[in-house]
């Protein structure tokens, strides 16, 4: 009888620490939110290619990418050369853009 009893302890125990093991990785996936999957989203590599058009933050036309040279676009805009780090770009339905605004550059 002590034997059986044990075992049902022992079997209990088990199911237990699996019961709370399965919580735990529930309770983790589901504590990532709608922004952390949408930073995981903008995070994604844009690959820029030279001629391509470039807008800044607002949507207003900079210029196109005359090189792409070390993790940085270059444009020509009013006949000076800017250089814009890839980090900041994304592509939206109007194209290629950067994070920084037209004054941030000068």
């Amino acid at each position: 009888m002590h034997l059986h009893v044990m075992r049902i302890f022992f079997l209990t125990e088990y199911i237990m620490s699996r019961f709370l093991l399965s919580l735990l990785v529930l309770a983790t996936v589901t504590s990532i939110t709608p922004a952390t999957a949408q930073d995981t989203a903008t995070a994604v590599a844009v690959m820029p290619k030279v001629g391509q058009v470039l807008r800044d933050a607002s949507g207003r036309r900079l210029g196109a990418i005359e090189r792409i040279q070390d993790g940085a676009v270059m444009v020509i805009m009013d006949m000076h050369m800017y250089r814009i780090p890839t980090n900041t770009l994304s592509l939206n339905d109007k194209g290629l853009q950067t994070s920084l605004k037209r004054a941030d550059l000068r």
